[in-house]
């Protein structure tokens, strides 16, 4: 029994990525608003995960942190993917963290059904992952890496990740040996911590790491993929190399890092067209989509993002 239905997976799982969506669709999850935003609406998403996602080739629906149990379901029910963004929201406790758990229980479900259904998390949504598969809010540890911009160290798993595996050598050299991943973070897991883990290390494939700044010089995760699951995350920011600008923040602008940029982008959009899901009507697609609400230019008020979008419960 246990063979007859390991292979009916299989079986579903080899056909759902056959899927080629030519429309998809990702959801950003929102967050509270910073104090210096708060004027403008009590939920955010920073316009450059937008963009992002938008230069990719797909469109975005907002998921409110704030959604019934009923909703989000509804809602993840029509997208094609989700993108935990970064900022400043904590995870202890908080309505926002038990939502990224529903969506992360959601698409451990839906992928376990043989619907492909993938999940990208950057910094705060990196950091996330790792809490919500250890089921330990201390998982994280300090590591102080604010306004850095990094190469990146590769495992000996990277030349065969789902990541990785068809990027072009022009795309890894840079990655290894040029700044170009922006890391700004207080905390961070440590590769040590993640080792001796199990659920972690049993969950995640380590892609790459990088070294806090600290006299101890301690490598940390920067790179995970799942080894059975479409979920990834980056300790880095890839989408500040093009969309955020600001001044006293270590953002690579060059050629090179907007190549970078691209490929996280085109990767987590391409995951993406996987999966078949969409809404019921035209109507009701249209009206889900971010484009129902103003983008606002914020880098005046709050630095951190230079335009970000803003929703109410």
């Amino acid at each position: 029994m246990f063979f007859q239905n390991f292979f009916l997976f299989l079986f579903f799982v080899y056909f759902s990525i056959q899927i080629t969506n030519n429309r998809p669709i990702i959801g950003i999850v929102t967050e509270p608003s910073l104090t210096e935003l708060e004027k403008y609406g009590s939920q955010y998403i920073a316009a450059s995960y937008v963009k992002w996602i938008e230069g990719s080739g797909a469109r975005v629906v907002p998921i409110k942190y704030t959604l019934s149990s009923s909703e989000l379901i509804q809602i993840l029910d029509q997208i094609n993917g989700v993108l935990f963004p970064g900022g400043d929201a904590s995870l202890d406790g908080t309505q926002f963290y038990q939502t990224l758990k529903s969506i992360y229980n959601y698409a451990i479900q839906k992928n376990q059904e043989g619907i492909y259904f993938p999940i990208y998390g950057t910094c705060l949504g990196f950091e996330a992952l790792n809490i919500l598969t250890s089921q330990d809010m201390n998982i994280l540890s300090k590591v102080g890496m604010e306004n850095i911009t990094l190469p990146l160290y590769f495992t000996t798993l990277t030349p065969k990740s789902r990541m990785f595996k068809n990027a072009s050598s022009e795309i890894l050299l840079i990655l290894s040996s040029k700044n170009v991943t922006l890391n700004n973070h207080e905390y961070g897991v440590l590769v040590d911590t993640f080792n001796n883990n199990n659920k972690l290390s049993q969950f995640y494939s380590v892609l790459s790491y990088n070294y806090e700044i600290s006299l101890q010089k301690l490598p940390f995760v920067s790179t995970i993929e799942s080894i059975d699951y479409p979920i990834y995350g980056t300790q880095f920011h890839p989408e500040k190399n093009i969309y955020e600008w600001r001044i006293d923040e270590d953002i690579n602008h060059s050629f090179d890092a907007v190549l970078i940029s691209q490929y996280f982008g085109n990767f987590f959009v391409s995951e993406s067209r996987k999966n078949s899901q969409h809404f019921a009507n035209q109507t009701d697609e249209a009206n889900a989509l971010i484009y129902n609400f103003p983008i606002i230019y914020t880098a005046k008020d709050e630095p951190s993002f230079e335009q970000c979008y803003f929703f109410e419960p």
